[in-house]
């Protein structure tokens, strides 16, 4: 064989390898053809479009990027076909196939993801019909409720018709949520206008789904899940425009159509809407019958949710929400109705340890309203007996300090009760003058003594290896001093304040001299977990050691007001505030006035026992400090 050089070698491999050779393009399917004017053409045989597609249809693996075509010396031949064909100028005279949607979605997410809304409209605009569909658009949509430019989303939703793309109910839902994102400010009446226009499309939609069902078509199980969901947004968008009786009729007439039975959700969210109304008929009304409207409201729709068992935990937990404070014969609905899906809370130890066969699994909000509805329903035993049995069960780790403070609240109830049946005595005088320290009663002991061991726990588990949600809080410190004071036991009411300021209040019992307790003691805890007393707190001490006319109780208490530091109590209210307690709503200057009358009693009743000159002098002063805030208190509320 003749001898060639190795360059020789090169061109020629190069020159088989070019796609201009007639050699190489009968390979690859494509003939050569001899034009006039701007150069050669390629076309393509039946043959090759079959086996190119049949190519294609081996997967991503055989495909390459554009920044691989051209370099196919290296792939294997159906890579080196698919290149060929796609190279950018060659052509057969016809249209590429079309992406699909779901190609085009994906591409379109990555987009938005961007932000780039401009770029997304573009690729959706200019891609062929066949490119496009509903979730396309719904997609462009969303965004531009995102981007706080309702008009143009509109403008897109009209678009999207346009094309002969019709709206899904999931697309509804996307432009009732996006109108409900939308501040009230740019919730403008005429942006209502087309909220209410959309509504009535989709209420088209609706009727021909019902048509639909009633020529027997039976619809896939996907989409009677999300047939209501534009229910959610809408109700929503209803109780922002404060239009909550339309919400009932909005109740009625999907209840009638027999669709609501599919959507436990959209009960729910009537629940929600109409536990906030705030007024009647557009008008006005008195708080009270307004509650009794949303109680009324609240029983019609939790009834059809029972018939048809929707009733979950977060449902449950909306519908007591409207019961709580509603009158009676709702509070007893709500009671029963808690027995059904529940359980039977009195008996807590069947409930918690799941012998009772219960439907609903206690949540910490649900617990929250069964316990608020057992204390509005004078149930306190129930209220008290259900948070001990939770405590002792796993579910204890649901416990918060709300719950802590609905149970204290119970025993606080259950304790007025039973202090007006049975009077605390005052304890009798000693030998030397001095009133012996007295025990309460055993049944107002009870009351104490459970609220201090509630309290305990709370705090054990509040520092402990594993904090819950449970650490007291001052109010927490002050449901369990009323308690106290109630009973009159002042070693429990001692033992809360030393939980709540570190305190060791049997060192306050020394005779020493102010300067000494200052000086001497500290707390026996860190500033972070100490809680400073306040007038509400310092008073129920107070009056607990004057109801029992303990003088040594009473020297403690003044003792303690004094190192704390009589200003801390007594500075001047804000006009008008207010604290929601658990009796009634009572402003700060109230228990300052209540604190002052109880020091005033309590040095009266220490200045009739031996005192040295100079005590009696401190006692004295102390006296007319006191008047003095009594009178400003006194003008301050005038």
């Amino acid at each position: 064989m003749a001898s060639c050089s190795r360059s020789s070698l090169l061109s020629a491999t190069n020159l088989l390898r070019s796609p201009q050779n007639a050699l190489h393009l009968s390979r690859a399917g494509l003939s050569f053809q001899a034009t006039t004017g701007a150069g050669p053409s390629y076309t393509r045989s039946a043959a090759t479009v079959a086996r190119s597609n049949k190519a294609e249809a081996k997967g991503p693996k055989d495909r390459l990027t554009n920044g691989q075509i051209g370099r196919t010396g290296n792939f294997k031949p159906s890579q080196r076909r698919h290149a060929l064909l796609h190279r950018p100028d060659v052509t057969d005279g016809h249209e590429r196939p079309s992406q699909r949607p779901y190609g085009v979605a994906i591409q379109i997410e990555k987009l938005l993801k961007a932000g780039q809304l401009d770029e997304a409209v573009k690729m959706v605009t200019s891609a062929p019909i066949s490119s496009q569909n509903t979730v396309v658009w719904t997609l462009l949509v969303k965004q531009a409720f995102a981007e706080k430019v309702p008009n143009r989303a509109f403008k897109l939703f009209s678009d999207m018709k346009k094309r002969g793309f019709q709206p899904t109910a999931r697309t509804y839902a996307t432009i009732f949520s996006g109108y409900n994102q939308l501040s009230e400010s740019d919730l403008t009446d005429k942006q209502w206008e087309r909220v209410e226009a959309l509504w009535g499309q989709y209420q088209d939609y609706l009727g021909s789904i019902r048509s639909q069902e009633d020529q027997g078509v039976a619809l896939p199980s996907s989409r009677h899940d999300n047939i209501l969901s534009p229910y959610v947004p809408f109700l929503e968008l209803l109780g922002k425009r404060g239009l909550h009786d339309r919400i009932m009729a909005l109740f009625e007439e999907i209840e009638e159509s027999g669709l609501l039975a599919h959507d436990k959700y959209v009960y729910t969210t009537f629940l929600l809407q109409v536990a906030q109304r705030t007024t009647l008929g557009g008008k006005k009304a008195s708080l009270e019958d307004v509650r009794v409207q949303n109680a009324e409201d609240t029983q019609v729709i939790a009834s059809k949710m029972q018939a048809a068992g929707l009733i979950d935990s977060f449902a449950l937990t909306a519908i007591l929400r409207g019961l709580v404070k509603g009158t009676e014969a709702h509070h007893r609905f709500g009671y029963d109705l808690v027995a059904a899906t529940v359980g039977d809370i009195s008996k807590p130890d069947e409930l918690v340890n799941g012998k009772a066969p219960g439907l609903v699994r206690l949540e910490h909000r649900l617990l929250d309203l069964i316990l608020e509805l057992c204390c509005v329903m004078r149930k306190y035993e129930v209220a008290v007996n259900l948070f001990e049995g939770v405590k002792q069960s796993p579910a204890k780790r649901i416990l918060t300090r709300s719950h802590v403070d609905y149970a204290l609240d119970a025993l606080a109830y259950e304790a007025a009760e039973a202090e007006q049946a049975t009077p605390v005595a005052p304890g009798q005088s000693q030998a030397n003058g001095e009133s012996a320290e007295t025990t309460p009663s055993t049944g107002l002991q009870s009351y104490s003594k459970r609220a201090l061991e509630v309290l305990e726990y709370a705090v054990i588990q509040g520092y402990g290896d594993h904090p819950m949600e449970i650490l007291p809080d001052r109010a927490t410190y002050n449901r369990v001093l009323v308690t106290a004071w109630r009973c009159g036991d002042w070693a429990s009411a001692a033992r809360a304040v030393e939980l709540m300021t570190g305190l060791d209040l049997s060192q306050f019992r020394q005779t020493r001299a102010p300067s000494w307790f200052k000086q001497n003691i500290d707390p026996q805890k860190s500033k972070d977990k100490i809680i400073g007393l306040d007038a509400q707190s310092m008073g129920y001490l107070v009056r607990t050691a004057n109801k029992l006319r303990d003088k040594s109780a009473i020297r403690v208490a003044v003792r303690l007001l004094d190192y704390s530091g009589f200003s801390t109590f007594f500075s001047i209210p804000r006009k008008g505030a207010r604290r929601l307690g658990p009796e009634a709503q009572t402003s700060e200057g109230f228990y300052q006035f209540k604190l002052a009358a109880a020091i005033q009693e309590s040095v009266i009743v220490l200045m009739d026992s031996q005192l040295t000159s100079e005590q009696r002098a401190d006692y004295k002063a102390l006296l007319e400090k006191v008047k003095e805030v009594k009178e400003r208190l006194k003008a301050h509320e005038r």
